[in-house]
């Protein structure tokens, strides 16, 4: 392998290393391909790269990582898994296949830089995932919540049906009356003035019209021929 090569790998392995919150280094002893196929694709399936690479490639990335506590079991034929979020899908991945195959075997697993033995995978493999232990936290803290709304809904409701209930006690012991009407009495009332009619004025006086007969002016005329004698 040449040297720029061997840099790139090592570059590669450092930023696998650096980027992962945990790693598990198994003992691939006795695995075909068939198995590391299988075990690969369900490492996949929840986000865990499963890498087989020389072991002095690995101890220089761990070094330079950060990550000397795993140098000790870089030993033999080690395959790596980088995990970059839940650790306990890992376990339980690597766990079951022990149970079925009794293959791999896990030598050491780092979950946030704390260094553990393969002998503590089981317990890390019965621990309940990451999602589950929030739902059940979750779950947790809206239960008082949820409880607590549901007494202030019954403490209101029950305000409003005894108001309710007084409004109508309250109906039922004072009905409503209607106000006496008082009687009026003749003598009650003031004697109304009586206005004198005033005399008509002298403008408002008419002459009443003359009539045709009067109107008819007598003829000089006439009154000489009746006169005369005949």
């Amino acid at each position: 392998m040449q040297k720029t090569e061997k840099t790139k790998l090592v570059e590669e392995l450092k930023q696998k290393l650096g980027k992962s919150n945990s790693i598990f280094l198994a003992d691939f002893t006795g695995l075909n391909v068939e198995d590391i196929t299988r075990l690969r694709r369900n490492l996949k399936e929840k986000e865990i790269d499963f890498k087989i690479a020389k072991n002095t490639l690995t101890r220089l990335a761990a070094k330079e990582s950060g990550k000397e506590s795993i140098l000790n079991y870089l030993e033999g034929p080690v395959g790596v898994a980088y995990i970059y979020g839940d650790p306990t899908w890992a376990a339980k991945i690597f766990y079951e296949s022990y149970k079925k195959i009794e293959k791999p075997k896990i030598k050491a697993f780092l979950i946030e830089n704390q260094l553990y033995t393969g002998e503590r995978l089981k317990e890390w493999a019965t621990l309940p995932p990451k999602e589950e232990v929030l739902a059940e936290l979750v779950a947790a803290l809206n239960a008082p919540m949820a409880q607590l709304v549901g007494i202030l809904n019954s403490v209101i409701q029950n305000l409003v049906l005894t108001l309710e209930g007084l409004v109508e006690k309250r109906s039922k012991e004072e009905p409503v009356t209607e106000a006496p009407v008082e009687e009026v009495q003749a003598s009650d009332i003031p004697p109304t003035e009586v206005l004198a009619t005033p005399p008509p004025s002298a403008e408002s006086q008419i002459e009443p019209e003359a009539t045709p007969e009067e109107n008819q002016a007598p003829n000089p005329e006439n009154q000489n021929s009746e006169n005369q004698p005949n």
